[in-house]
């Protein structure tokens, strides 16, 4: 190495470390200032999968409070989307067209942070109208989260489960 290339490599070794404190202090605060950015983002994304499902499938079941979607992907298995409190994570889980949930491969992950969940129908007089009302609640977020689906086809072919 000449004289000329080891001044050059110092002086670039030296104007990376002293830019690296300001990007370290950048990239720690973006996290925090983001995070009710990111639970819209994910919010939204649950929507559009939660949507997708429900006007794509040929039918919906409501059981209760809980509400059985036609999979897109096996139209033989229904999803049913379950929150579990002690862990704060949104899970699909599969169940046969009995009900009785899949033993392998059931549950996948939807979201994490979500302290409150509803997918619930909206009736009119004792049979649903073909809307959902999906609400979110993300830890350490005071804000709720809350839209409606509209499934027009749905109007009709929404079954309510008895036992």
């Amino acid at each position: 190495m000449t004289l000329i290339e080891l001044l050059v490599t110092l002086a670039i070794i030296g104007l990376a470390a002293g830019l690296l404190p300001s990007f370290a202090a950048i990239s720690t605060k973006i996290p925090k200032a983001g995070s009710a950015r990111s639970h819209v983002q994910e919010f939204r994304h649950v929507h559009l999968f939660i949507e997708k499902t429900i006007r794509s499938a040929d039918t919906v079941v409501i059981d209760g409070d809980d509400v059985y979607v036609q999979d897109m992907e096996t139209p033989l298995y229904y999803d049913l989307y379950t929150l579990r409190q002690e862990t704060h994570i949104l899970y699909r889980d599969k169940y046969y067209n009995n009900f009785v949930p899949l033993d392998n491969g059931s549950r996948s992950q939807l979201d994490a942070e979500v302290v409150d969940f509803e997918l619930a129908p909206e009736w009119q007089g004792d049979t649903p109208n073909g809307r959902f009302r999906l609400k979110m609640q993300y830890a350490g977020d005071p804000n709720v989260y809350e839209t409606e689906i509209y499934a027009p086809k749905h109007a009709q072919s929404v079954t309510v489960r008895t036992p």
